[in-house]
This record gives structure tokens, sequence and C-alpha cells, in this order.
């Protein structure tokens, strides 16, 4: 949560916290993750219509009409959802929504927004080709020109949520250039795969365009300008991952404090050891560090600072680098129970870790950071 909330934002946590705990309990999530889909139309038509999906969105299009400072309000919902692991496509849908707002044309805005916000359509972004491939440096899919329109060939890996999506923005190689694509999910030769993924309450899967065909209306955006917004679109995607992952930490470690304190060996709390205090000192401490790393590149895209870049970059490689740490200590300290099916820590550690790799690891992102640095990577 942000150092300083106003009262507007304490009331839309507590509201989300309220409502996730009671349509989608610890329980729920399990049952999801058993089905392989993880979603629930219902709760997210619902979701939708608490103005969940209409952060990014202008008021004409159904939105709140909050701007760029609308990533305050999705960072906290992001932050809900990783306290209590729930696997809803907002981070996809706000990275797209955010897209088609500042660069698509008006037909795309009044074709996709509404949707978007009501929650009767998904959409998500495949940017990545391959390990590593999380900006536009190594695009494999390629888009050419056939008439008016483009012919697509390639395999996005590790799309979020495409199982469930009506629509995917598709970042392509063009050229010399990059063109970004906004495909919907039925289009012929468009395949889309499942994955067997680590973290059970999420779905990613592999998108295959294998000569799929779009009209010139397919393009979002002006193709000179596609590397700045891929940038753009980068940096919300982290900002919110990062508030999942730091939520999800959070909700463990008051796990593993609240068992400390009730746990007793040798006579006394377990928390009263050294060793354990160490463990979670040194999760109060980072978390609060990734916390604080966290809001303070969310504040940077809010304000469309030119250290947007930065505090990104410096985000993502400080909290993938401790939340799963945090994460472990916590399991340690609840002992043997953390190993067991039935205690949630390690749905928690799956979260964080997945979260981790996803659009850039640590190491990634403290290599683009030392880039911008011009220092040696």
């Amino acid at each position: 949560m942000d150092v300083d909330p106003t009262v507007e934002q304490l009331m839309l946590r507590d509201s989300t916290r309220a409502f996730l705990d009671s349509r989608s309990p610890m329980e729920r999530v399990r049952e999801m993750a058993s089905t392989g889909n993880g979603f629930d139309q219902y709760l997210w038509n619902d979701a939708a219509s608490l103005g969940w999906t209409a952060m990014l969105v202008p008021e004409a299009y159904g939105g709140a009409g909050l701007g760029s400072q609308g990533v305050v309000g999705a960072a906290i919902l992001t932050e809900e959802f990783g306290r209590i692991l729930y696997s809803g496509p907002l981070l996809p849908i706000s990275v797209a929504a955010d897209a088609v707002v500042r660069v698509g044309s008006e037909a795309q805005k009044e074709a996709i927004l509404p949707n978007l916000v009501n929650g009767s359509s998904i959409a998500t972004w495949a940017i990545a080709d391959g390990p590593g491939g999380w900006d536009t440096g190594g695009i494999g899919v390629t888009a050419y020109r056939r008439g008016d329109g483009y012919v697509l060939r390639g395999v996005k890996r590790w799309v979020q949520d495409a199982h469930i999506a009506n629509q995917v923005l598709v970042t392509c190689r063009y050229d010399d250039g990059v063109v970004q694509l906004l495909i919907p999910c039925d289009a012929p030769g468009l395949t889309r795969t499942t994955l067997v993924s680590a973290d059970l309450g999420r779905c990613l899967s592999d998108v295959e365009f294998s000569e799929v065909y779009v009209s010139h209306d397919a393009v979002l955006g002006n193709p000179a300008d596609a590397r700045a917004q891929v940038s753009r679109q980068l940096n919300l995607a982290v900002v919110l991952q990062c508030a999942e992952s730091v939520g999800a930490t959070a909700r463990v470690l008051e796990m593993a404090v609240s068992y400390a304190r009730e746990r007793v060996a040798f006579g006394r709390p377990i928390g009263s050891f050294q060793a354990v205090k160490h463990l979670l000192a040194y999760g109060a401490t980072w978390l609060e560090a990734a916390q604080a790393a966290t809001w303070g590149a969310v504040r940077a895209f809010a304000d469309e600072s030119p250290d947007t870049d930065y505090a990104t970059h410096i985000a993502k490689a400080f909290v993938a680098r401790h939340c799963p740490r945090i994460v472990e200590n916590c399991m340690q300290v609840l002992g043997g129970i953390a190993m067991t099916w039935e205690n949630p820590s390690h749905l928690y550690l799956r979260r964080v870790r997945s979260n981790a790799v996803l659009f850039g690891s640590a190491a990634w992102h403290a290599d683009r950071l030392c880039d911008l640095l011009g220092l040696a990577a």
C-alpha cells in the first residue's frame, strides 16, 4: 500500500479485500486451480461492476477518467489480488486498455474499451518470443504486408490469460521496425496452447500465429512510435506485477508472525527465539523496502515522470530478488506444515517465483538499468 494513502485509496483497499475474502477465499482459489482454468466469469462480471477494470479508461468509454493516475488504483487492486492469490485478468486488461487509450484510433476505442470495462471482453498482451524477450530487442514473430493488411507468423510465449481472452495485442517485427496489432483470438490460424505452470492459480499460454491475416485496421498506433509504446506497456505490467508480489509476500509474513506467536516449543513461543526473530526481521525489513520500491515506480508511472524507466527496473530487480527469499524464510518459520499441500504458503511461493521471471527477471532488469545508466552490466 502507498506510504501516504488517501481516504479513497483506503476505502478501495478495504472494499476489495472484503469482496475477495467473501467471493474468492483460499478454498475457492484451490478449487479454481484444480480446474486448470482459474477463472470465474460471474465473479469477474461483479468485479467489473465495482470499477476494477475502469481505472485506466476515460469516462467517455465507461471508465473512471483518472488518466495515468488510474495506475494507483490498479496497483492497490493487484496488491490485494496477491494477498488472496486471486488470478483475475486485471493486469493484461489494464495493459491493453491503456495502450488503446494512448495510441488507438477512435474506432478501436469505441469497439474495445466499453467491453473491457463492463467485463464482457478480455484482452491480453503477447510480447515474449523466448527467454529474455520482454522488449523490442529480440522479437521473433513477424508481420508481412499482404494487400492492405498483415500476415503474422511465429509463436508468442507465456501469454497471461490467453486461454480466456477475446483479443490479443501482439508486438511484432515488421521490416526493420516494430508494429503492434490487435487480433481477435478466433482469427483463423491463431492457436492457443495452455502451458503447465508452477503457479497453479494462473494460466499461461503459447499463442501460435500460422499465416494469420488481419486488416490494416488492426494496427494499434503509429509503428514509428511503437518502441516507446511497448516500453510504457512493459512499465505498467511490471509495476502492477510488483504490487501483486509484495501483497502476496506481506500475507505470508503475517501468517508466519502469527504462527511464531502461537507455536510453543521448549515451554515458550518460538517467536521468542533469536533465530526465528532474525528470519522475521529480515522479512519485515526487506518487504518494507520492496513496497517502497514498488510504490515509487507506481508514482513515477502515474506522474509520467522521465525517471519511470529507472524506477520500474529498480522495483522489479529488487522485488524479484527479495520477495521469494522472504516467503522461503517464512516457510522455515512455519516449519513442517509449510511442506504440506493443505498449507497455502507454497501457493504464495509459486506466485512470487512466477512473477520473478515473468516480464523480465531481476538480472534482466538490472542489466537494462545498467544500460540506462551507461554502466557495464
